[in-house]
């Protein structure tokens, strides 16, 4: 059985002490010094609670909603999401998108007449509801997988179980960073699958994370900051506003998006930069 865990919270922090304490590999892939843990999975309970509240580790929840309505919208471009992670800068190979990071347009590309989320949608609420071929791929073999390319795909693919009135999802990633990496993707993913949900009129099931290489830089490990993250409690979520500002991102109508109503999930997501947390 995998663990279990209620939250983000404490499958986040989990996992921290499991890649800081119980790592089996020291690695260097790329140059840049790792612990790792092969073969890495764990079960949310419940998706809606996407949060961390450890004091040291201040999420920062406007970029979470920022990266997750990036992804919604089918775009890569950077100069978007820089606004909310400048760091995010040194990833992109032409210094204008994320061609790996960004899965915008590959949750959104065309297959057919269809986006890929639209045949998923379409499938679980008309074609076969118990499929198991709902999967949204996000890694493919055209991706420059040589060390010369900065910016690859770290998730593989996102599949989605309809079983009754829930909609699970599960997640496959190659590599995951246990520190940055899984606070964020976790936060995004369980975001992907609430909203699908809504789109089918369903309640959003377990979300279980799945990743081949769980590492952690050994610098942040050794960090006073991250020693207190392991065992500290206590909420430093920024306030997200309630009214979204104009010219905030939004889903195109044109995604096959438009005819699920949550706009009351969307709205406090599209924020604008006067709103941003500190990354």
């Amino acid at each position: 059985m995998k663990p279990e865990y209620p939250d983000l919270h404490t499958l986040y922090l989990d996992s921290l002490r499991q890649v800081y304490t119980g790592f089996e590999y020291q690695n260097s892939p790329r140059g840049q010094d790792e612990r790792e843990i092969i073969g890495y999975t764990a079960r949310l309970t419940n998706p809606a609670r996407r949060y961390c509240l450890a004091r040291s580790r201040r999420q920062n929840i406007i970029f979470n909603y920022a990266e997750a309505l990036w992804y919604l919208s089918g775009k890569n471009d950077l100069d978007f999401i820089r606004t909310y992670a400048p760091s995010m800068s040194r990833y992109s190979p032409d210094g204008l998108s994320l061609p790996g990071t960004g899965y915008g347009p590959k949750l959104l590309r065309h297959v057919g007449d269809e986006t890929a989320i639209e045949r998923i949608v379409n499938i679980l609420r008309e074609d076969d509801p118990a499929s198991k071929r709902a999967v949204l791929q996000i890694f493919d073999d055209s991706e420059d997988i040589y060390r010369r390319n900065i910016d690859v795909s770290c998730t593989l693919a996102l599949q989605l179980l309809r079983r009754e009135d829930r909609l699970h999802m599960v997640a496959f990633m190659r590599a995951n960073d246990a520190y940055m990496g899984l606070l964020n993707d976790t936060f995004s993913f369980t975001f992907i699958q609430e909203f699908l949900a809504s789109m089918l009129g369903l309640t959003p099931g377990v979300y279980i994370h799945n990743v081949g290489s769980a590492s952690m830089n050994p610098a942040i490990c050794g960090s006073s900051s991250t020693i207190e993250v392991l065992s500290s409690t206590g909420s430093r979520l920024g306030k997200v506003p309630a009214e979204a500002p104009a010219g905030a991102l939004a889903v195109p109508a044109s995604a096959g998006l438009a005819s699920c109503s949550v706009m009351d999930l969307l709205r406090p997501v599209a924020i604008g930069p006067s709103q941003l947390i500190g990354n």
